[in-house]
């Protein structure tokens, strides 16, 4: 798995760069933003704190962080990208944070994002709405649907050329650079349900951390 680093976006500063430039962890995965977004290097500046507890517990100092993983599944979009479910535990003294990485990767580059454990009923609820979202959900003649994660995890339900699209966007911020990245995947709004069901079963294995079944009494 790769560093847990804070994941969000705050002011930022555009820095023209050749795409050479870029690390091989910069984002990309499909779409047309994305990949124009490789001739431009976005830095945060000043770099934000994290917005996470898993982050915030992956760069303690001046303690010991023990950290434990585990890779649910893999979901290959429509647009080529994976998208990986990884449950995380992070114990720091009696302190344990809970939650998952979502990392998606396209044909050159990647970026993770962090949902803590008390985010994931509503992830959960948003993949299961903006999947099967259908009209009339407004009264103007175009509509779409967002999804946002406090470490950016992005879900979005939109119209590409008069068809349906779920997209869902990681955005991480590279410590110390504060390079902004980004990963994008594209699929057919019902195939949400294939993302959504490795969170569920994200979710019940740190269901079982979070409360550990008593030994049976004698």
């Amino acid at each position: 798995m790769k560093c847990l680093v804070p994941c969000c976006v705050l002011c930022i500063a555009l820095i023209t760069a050749p795409a050479s430039a870029q690390s091989d962890n910069s984002a990309g995965g499909g779409g047309s933003s994305d990949q124009q977004a490789t001739a431009s290097v976005i830095i945060a500046n000043p770099m934000p704190p994290p917005q996470t507890k898993i982050e915030k517990a992956s760069i303690v100092k001046d303690a010991v962080a023990l950290k434990g993983y585990t890779d649910v599944g893999d979901v290959q979009a429509d647009n080529g990208a994976t998208i990986r479910v990884t449950a995380v535990q992070i114990n720091v003294g009696s302190d344990t944070a809970l939650g998952v990485a979502i990392s998606i990767r396209g044909s050159n580059r990647a970026a993770v994002s962090f949902v803590d454990y008390d985010e994931l009923d509503a992830l959960i609820n948003a993949f299961d709405t903006l999947g099967k979202l259908q009209p009339p959900v407004t009264t103007l003649a175009n509509y779409q649907g967002d999804y946002r994660t406090k470490g950016n995890v992005q879900l979005s339900n939109i119209d590409e050329n008069g068809g349906r699209v779920l997209v869902v966007r990681t955005v991480q911020v590279l410590d110390p650079s504060g390079q902004i990245i980004w990963s994008t995947a594209a699929m057919r709004p019902a195939r949400g349900g294939e993302v959504k069901q490795q969170l569920v079963n994200a979710k019940q294995m740190l269901d079982k951390i979070k409360n550990p079944e008593k030994p049976p009494a004698e």
